[in-house]
């Protein structure tokens, strides 16, 4: 059995790009106030699409 092991965290940088994205169209001062929810979730969201196409990609789709 043979195991490779590759590096993807630097191109994970989905989960900054989308908070940032979403810090500078304001959207984290609308409604009541500051919720670090809301903030986190475009950021969450991205991540998971980032993992599950490197999951396709490297063929590990249902492996775990």
């Amino acid at each position: 059995m043979y195991f490779t092991v590759v590096q993807v965290s630097r191109q994970i940088c989905s989960f900054a790009a989308a908070t940032r994205k979403y810090i500078e169209e304001g959207k984290d001062q609308q409604g009541k106030g500051f919720d670090p929810r809301k903030l986190l979730a475009p950021g969450t969201e991205a991540i998971k699409a980032t993992v599950k196409e490197k999951m396709e990609l490297f063929g590990s789709v249902g492996k775990a």
